[in-house]
């Protein structure tokens, strides 16, 4: 992992813990449980131009779909 998407993973635990008033802990487990890092790595390219509003509505709704795939399908 180069190191412009691990900055940008902290940024994103940060800016996360901050506008849903979360510890940075919650946050990390919250992001393992739901595959939200592996997400933020892998669209880097494309999250990073967004504003930080729009990528934590990103990983909202990421962590959602999650949610309901998994409780669609068991």
């Amino acid at each position: 992992m180069t190191s412009a998407p691990v900055h940008f993973l902290i940024f994103c635990i940060e800016t996360y813990k901050i506008l849903h008033r979360m510890s940075g802990e919650e946050v990390f487990s919250l992001f393992d449980r739901h595959g939200v890092t592996d997400f933020i790595i892998k669209f880097h390219d494309l999250l990073h131009i967004e504003s930080p509003q729009s990528i934590v509505a990103h990983i909202d709704e990421f962590m959602e779909h999650v949610t309901h795939k998994t409780h669609c399908h068991p």
